[in-house]
């Protein structure tokens, strides 16, 4: 144990020093983007400490910017001694040799690099650095020139010539963003970049002085562009240069005395520059001629509103402006600050009267130009927004006239080519659209509407593969450009393709696509999510739709994981998440759902109450929340569902006229209106909402209501009988699209099939197997039931097991896909569907579909059969099982009358399964003993009236029953015979039909069974030979043949009762035949009803009638009790129970009084007799559990009663051929002689 210890010790230790020291993955390493902020530049093996690479990275990048070879050549020696291998070596070789203008080394440096990176991004790019400064030198040159010249466009398309895959240096790039920034409305993006840079290398004077320059172009007194110069003033690289920008934009700043401290600043700072002092001196005179004017309030009002422009505090500009125009009519600045304000509002119009004006009374000559820009500008936006909106009216020709003139008025202006190409599309001029967007990216060749555009274009005629090959095609840093649409496109083609996968792995697939996008749309998200769940990845989706929770905390994001988790009955979590949304932020469709779940946490619980408990809890629920109609509105659903729809009005009637009420609330009293079938108001209520003025998406929503109508008006039909008129509605409603277009789909389907339509059920049937998995559990039921109710048994199976694949699956609607399994007698799915159910009702987070013998029992004896459902389920359970168990009952059983007869019987039972046929074969044999006892036989002489012989005698029989039968769920039958070897036997067997009305059972019985009383009616005797009439004749044996009809009501609950009519004829050999009618009945309570005890008391009534007296043993008789009236009203108790798993009791009592009138014997003279009296009956029973197969019992019981005083006891065994689950049963039951079958 020692060695093999250390042995795994020294594994795991190889191990470690092996991953420390192997190579980075190929995708860990650089991924050289054209933003430099996109990529690492640190050695492959970085030994240095990180903030001393991170300085010495400032440092070379500090020394590229001010262009100091000698800087950089020392600074690089030393890293180079501390991170030989760092990919920053090669970069900054090349750069300065080609400073030297030594290609050659320039080429050996990127060959070695290529050695070690391959074809990288970096390698590319430094590539195109040494060819555009040595062959392409000349291009490089002319679009610097170009650039210099005010050319900015022309320059830019060379730059994207000579570098298409990105920079290699943050030098070239820094010298594009200048150019860039020429461009009108790129400065915003060239402002974002260089922040980007200024955050990755932070403190470095270069970078910082770029930004500063940009903002200042921006806003002359932009505060923190001024900040951020007046720093660099302490930085000896950048001081100089700092202070000349910042000098000059102060020339363009309102002078104030602020502007006197800072110009102070530079005159004192550098006190050799003479442009500094010069400004200092002009400024302090200026301050003072500004004091003067300062006086003036319109004056004072003029600098404070155009101060309040530049901050784009617009309404507060609007306000001083407007004053100061009143003292200062002419003033252009005043004028000039008016027009762009509107022009900030969109106001073309005025804006361009504001301008003409401020240009009329201009006197400033270096403002002629400004004024002019801006009309043009302004004329320029204004035919713009007019041929846009002539576009979105359909109005084409006079929309390409607005543009081109545009077009006319800026000639380079993007904005209206980008329009142009629009106006193109929607015209289908693919070509013409294609030429603009071309001559767009000619001037801005990374123009993202321009790129995305022609995307488009190339999708729309060649198709996606087509498109793609254009996308990369693209430059590094135009597919940048266009990496959000390009992202949207993605997501839109994989969503696509997840929509059409049918394959359980091309979904999982479709999904990891998506995934790998970064979706970020909440409602995306939430789809992904319950695909996954679908698909049987429960926990993933839970984790993933909880981190998107936690990262976006969006009103949007918390909403979808917010009906997430409600989807799954987590209504306490997903109202959590909308409570912590400020209640400013959330939506009418956030309001609606949190009212709605906060009135369903108030109702949790109601289950477990009765019809008059949940009302009360409904009724007190109205009360706490009186003030918040959308609960009192889920209250009144909560009436309609309890079966008191008449009080749903009255919650109604509380927030008329209902047309005040927001849209949204409107849509639910609507739905109640239809749930209430008050189908006239709905429709007056209708008409009205579609007068109001209402979004696209109201009018959608109003649009798929009209077919919610539809479907509650065919329901209704329906109800009424009315098939043909419900399929219409149906039709109509499952052609208008919304969340009832699949319920109305599954109505049609089935109302098809019942009127025989076979096309539209193929239509229907179709659309909806293929959609199944977007169907809820509720649908899926209702589309299985429908096909199995149609004929279609295989599409019914895939519907249940789809829904068995389902993870949130719900145990109520597995109980009710066992339900219509069973139904279907597919009994093994029925019983996979049960064990579903356990698990979900245990709260089982994924079902496990193929259990073992042990996890079934498991799953069994855990339930809580508390729970009403997993009470049911084990119900049925137990059912199924019982198709599959057999036993074999062995008994010894004794009745001994005080009379003197005997009656010794071993029965024995065999009850075979036969699942395939759905029942039991049942096999009968009981040996049968019975001794008379000493009786009198009556000898009459057959004269009238007769003389009477009295000649004892006694007789002893044995003989064995046998009989077959066959045992159903709700029918038995069975045939044999009395048993063979007495003196007189028959055959015997007998039918019996059992079903329900309504909450009542019946049983039917016909049967012929013998007459078991005494030893002549059941097994025959010999007249004795002393006999005068028909000595040592064999007669007896008697059958009783008839048919019993029985009622009964037992739901389980405190009360029940039972009744039996019957009617027999009684026939033997040399006996009388006889009838006998009996009418029985009994009501009992249960004082304890308990699961492991019972204590029930009751009434019984017995009246029975016999035709003849043939009770003595006579030949004509057959010895058996036959009184012509006989009453009895007895008062049984019996107690039953079981102790644990092992223990099966029974005892009982009863006592009861009689009533009888009894003829003389039938022929044998004598006189009618009326009887009766008091009785008693006394019983107990005690079964055990030996083992899972094996049963022992015992039973006895005695009867005391006028002519009737039997004692009878039973000894039995058991044995189960399968494993009983079940607790013992109780009370115990000794076997039943067959002769006693019905």
């Amino acid at each position: 144990m020692r060695r093999l210890l250390w042995g795994s010790l020294l594994v795991v230790v190889a191990l470690l020093i092996w991953q420390t020291l192997r190579p980075l993955p190929s995708t860990m390493k650089n991924d050289y983007a054209i933003e430099l902020g996109e990529r690492e530049l640190a050695p492959k093996v970085e030994r240095l400490d990180e903030g001393l690479t991170a300085r010495f990275r400032a440092q070379l990048l500090e020394a590229e910017l001010l262009e100091r070879e000698d800087l950089l050549a020392n600074r690089l020696k030393r890293f180079r001694a501390l991170a030989p291998e760092s990919t920053l070596l090669p970069v900054y070789e090349i750069w300065l040799a080609l400073r030297e203008n030594r290609e050659d080394v320039a080429r050996a440096a990127l060959a070695h690099l290529q050695r070690q990176e391959g074809e990288s991004p970096l390698v590319v790019q430094l590539d195109d650095l040494i060819t555009a400064q040595t062959r392409k030198r000349g291009a490089l040159q002319q679009a610097r020139v170009m650039a210099l010249a005010g050319r900015s466009r022309e320059a830019l398309r060379h730059y994207a010539e000579l570098f298409p895959n990105g920079f290699a240096l943050i030098s070239t790039e820094l010298e594009y963003l200048r150019v860039l920034a020429q461009l009108d409305g790129r400065r915003p993006e060239v402002i974002r970049r260089l922040e980007s840079l200024n955050r990755q290398y932070p403190d470095n004077g270069p970078l910082q002085y770029a930004l500063a320059d940009q903002l200042m172009s921006v806003n002359v007194s932009s505060p923190r562009g001024q900040t951020m110069l007046r720093a660099l003033l302490d930085n000896p690289s950048m001081a100089l240069q700092a202070a000349y920008r910042w000098s000059s934009a102060m020339q363009r700043q309102p002078i104030t005395a602020r502007r006197v401290e800072n110009q102070r600043l530079l005159a004192e700072r550098f006190p050799d520059t003479l442009q500094f002092q010069q400004a200092f001196e002009l400024a302090q005179e200026d301050w003072q001629a500004e004091r003067k004017r300062l006086r003036d309030p319109y004056y004072r009002a003029k600098l404070q509103g155009l101060a309040l422009l530049d901050q784009e505090r617009n309404a507060a500009a609007q306000q001083r402006l407007n004053y100061a125009l009143k003292g200062r009519p002419q003033d252009a600045e005043i004028l000039g600050g008016l027009g762009l304000l509107a022009l900030r509002r969109g106001e073309h119009s005025p804006a361009l009267n504001y301008f003409q004006l401020a240009a009329r009374y201009n006197k400033d000559p270096d403002q002629v130009s400004r004024w002019e820009s801006l009309i043009t500008t302004t004329r320029y936006w204004q035919a713009l927004r007019r041929g846009e909106a002539e576009m979105d009216d359909g109005r084409y020709e006079a929309a390409r006239q607005s543009l081109l003139q545009a077009l006319a008025l800026k000639p380079d202006a993007e904005d209206a080519r980008l329009a142009l190409a629009q106006l193109s599309l929607r015209q289908g001029d693919w070509a013409s659209a294609e030429r603009y967007y071309d001559d767009v990216l000619r001037r801005d060749p990374g123009n993202t509407a321009a790129l995305w555009g022609r995307f488009s274009v190339i999708q729309a005629l060649d198709g996606d593969a087509a498109a793609v090959r254009y996308y990369h095609q693209l430059s590094t840093a135009q597919q940048q450009n266009v990496a959000e649409p390009w992202q949207d496109w993605q997501l839109a083609r994989a969503e696509r393709e997840l929509a059409a996968a049918e394959r359980v792995d091309d979904q999982l697939a479709a999904i990891e696509r998506l995934l790998a996008l970064a979706p970020s749309s909440p409602w995306l998200r939430s789809d992904i999510a319950s695909r996954l769940r679908v698909l049987g990845q429960p926990e993933r989706a839970d984790r993933l739709m909880a981190q998107w929770a936690d990262d976006d905390r969006s009103p949007d994001m918390q909403f979808s994981y917010a009906l997430y988790l409600a989807s799954q009955n987590r209504i306490d979590a997903a109202a959590a998440r909308l409570e912590a949304v400020p209640s400013a932020q959330r939506s009418a469709a956030m309001q609606r759902n949190l009212a709605r779940w906060r009135g369903n946490l108030a109702l949790a619980g109601g289950d477990t109450l009765s019809d008059a408990e949940r009302g009360q809890q409904l009724r007190q629920l109205e009360q706490d929340f009186a003030d918040q109609p959308d609960v009192l509105l889920n209250l009144a659903g909560r009436w309609i569902d309890l079966g008191e729809p008449e009080r749903a009005p009255r919650i109604v009637k509380g927030l008329e006229p209902v047309a005040t009420q927001p849209f949204y609330r409107q849509l639910e009293i609507a739905r109640l209106w239809l749930a209430l079938d008050d189908f006239q108001t709905f429709s007056d209520w209708h008409r009205q909402a579609l007068g109001q003025p209402l979004t696209p998406e109201q009018r959608q929503t109003l649009n798929a209501l009209s077919g919610e109508y539809e479907l509650a008006l065919g329901r209704h039909e329906e109800q009424r009988g009315k098939a043909v008129l419900a399929w219409s509605h149906y039709r109509r409603a499952a052609a208008q699209p919304g969340d009832h277009q699949l319920d109305a789909r599954i109505a049609l389907l089935r109302l098809s099939a019942e009127l025989d339509n076979p096309s539209e059920f193929d239509s229907q049937s179709a659309y909806l197997m293929a959609h199944q998995q977007t169907l809820s559990d509720g649908q899926l039921l209702a589309l299985a039931e429908a096909m199995g109710t149609a004929g279609q048994p295989q599409a019914q199976r895939q519907l249940l097991t789809t829904l068995l694949r389902r993870p949130e699956v719900s145990d109520q609607s597995l109980r009710s896909a066992m339900q219509q399994a069973e139904a279907s007698g597919d009994w093994a799915a029925a019983e996979n569907f049960a064990y579903a159910a356990l698990q979900k009702a245990a709260g089982s987070p994924q079902l496990k579909l193929q259990l073992s013998k042990r996890e079934q029992r498991a799953l069994y004896s855990q339930a809580d059969r508390n729970y009403w459902l997993s009470s049911n389920v084990l119900g049925s359970i137990d059912r199924y099982r019982a198709r599959r168990q057999g036993h074999l009952k062995v008994g010894f059983d004794l009745n001994d009358r005080r009379s003197g007869t005997r009656v010794q019987q071993i029965p024995v039972e065999l009850r075979w399964p036969v699942p395939r046929y759905d029942g039991h074969l049942l096999v009968r044999v009981d040996r049968v003993t019975i001794d008379s006892g000493r009786e009198d036989y009556l000898d009459s002489d057959g004269a009238m009236p007769p003389s009477i012989t009295r000649i004892p005698f006694s007789e002893k029989a044995s003989g064995t029953a046998v009989g077959v039968g066959w045992q159903a769920a709700n029918w038995q039958a069975d045939i044999g015979s009395s048993p063979l070897g007495f003196k007189v036997s028959d055959w015997v067997g007998g039918v019996t039909v059992n079903g329900g009305l309504g909450q009542f059972g019946w049983r039917a019985t016909l049967s012929r069974r013998p007459e078991t009383g005494t030893a002549l009616s059941y097994a025959g005797m010999t007249v004795p030979g002393a006999a005068a009439t028909g000595a040592d004749r064999d007669w007896g044996g008697v059958i009783r043949s008839g048919a019993k009809l029985g009622f009964s009501h037992d739901l389980g609950g405190k009360y029940g009762f039972w009744s039996s009519l019957q009617y027999h004829l009684l026939q033997g050999d040399d006996v009388e035949d006889n009838t006998r009618m009996g009418l029985l009945g009994g009501v009992y309570r249960r004082l304890l009803n308990e699961p492991d005890r019972t204590l029930r008391v009751g009434v019984n009534v017995m009246h029975l009638r016999y035709d003849k007296n043939l009770s003595e043993y006579s030949l004509g008789h057959g010895a058996y009790y036959s009184p012509q009236q006989y009453l009895s009203l007895s008062l049984p108790v019996r107690y039953y129970g079981r102790v644990a798993d092992s223990w099966s009791y029974l005892l009982g009592a009863s006592l009861s009084h009689s009533w009888t009138q009894t003829d003389a014997p039938y022929r044998l003279g004598g006189s009618d007799s009326d009887g009766g009296g008091a009785g008693y009956y006394l019983e107990a029973a005690i079964e055990k559990r030996v083992t899972r197969r094996w049963f022992v019992g015992v039973a006895a019981d005695i009867h005391r009663a006028d002519f009737y005083e039997p004692n009878h006891i039973a000894l039995y065994l058991k044995y189960q051929f399968d494993e009983r689950w079940q607790l013992i049963e109780t009370p115990p039951e000794a076997p039943i002689p067959y002769s006693d079958f019905d």
